[in-house]
């Protein structure tokens, strides 16, 4: 190869190292212009239509469980109580959604996200088997959008069967 054509090819290569640096920096800087800021979390915060809706539904009939649905998740067999209580502190603080309460400020619903709890462990309630039916129905039967704790995630141990049920 003559070192003209070298030259050539060198200067060619070094304008489309060029362009492409230039291309890269241009997607980033679109890339950070599209970035959504964060919003502080030190004080109430305005309410999705979604949210001040469920808020206004829990005005009418604050005993309704429209938007409460509860579940039961049975294990069986020996359960690491250790990985569930990391599992699931791990989540709600991940999630902030698990850590939203709705106040009222002067007839209008905002809502709070409370910082993530501290690690704690899940009770354990020894509960006979023939109670089960009503132990469900008292402890999954409403909500209360402005008291949200999800650190009240509960164990329950029938025999040898335990299984975790998260109330909101």
């Amino acid at each position: 190869m003559s070192s003209g054509r070298r030259e050539e090819l060198i200067a060619e290569r070094a304008d489309l190292e060029r362009r492409l640096a230039e291309k890269r920096a241009a997607r980033e800087r679109l890339a950070h212009s599209r970035r959504i800021p964060p919003v502080p979390r030190d004080g109430s915060l305005v309410c999705t239509y979604q949210q001040e809706r469920a808020w206004f539904i829990q005005q009418l009939d604050p005993v309704s469980s429209t938007y409460h649905i509860p579940f039961l998740l049975k294990l069986r067999g020996e359960l690491d109580v250790p990985a569930l209580e990391r599992a699931w502190h791990a989540l709600v603080v991940r999630h902030e959604a698990l850590r939203t309460r709705f106040v009222d400020e002067g007839g209008v619903p905002r809502q709070v996200i409370d910082p993530p709890p501290a690690t704690r462990p899940l009770p354990v309630l020894e509960l006979p088997a023939d109670e089960i039916e009503q132990w469900t129905v008292g402890e999954m039967g409403t909500s209360d959008l402005g008291r949200v704790d999800p650190g009240r995630a509960r164990r329950r141990r029938i025999g040898h069967v335990r299984f975790s049920c998260p109330r909101p």
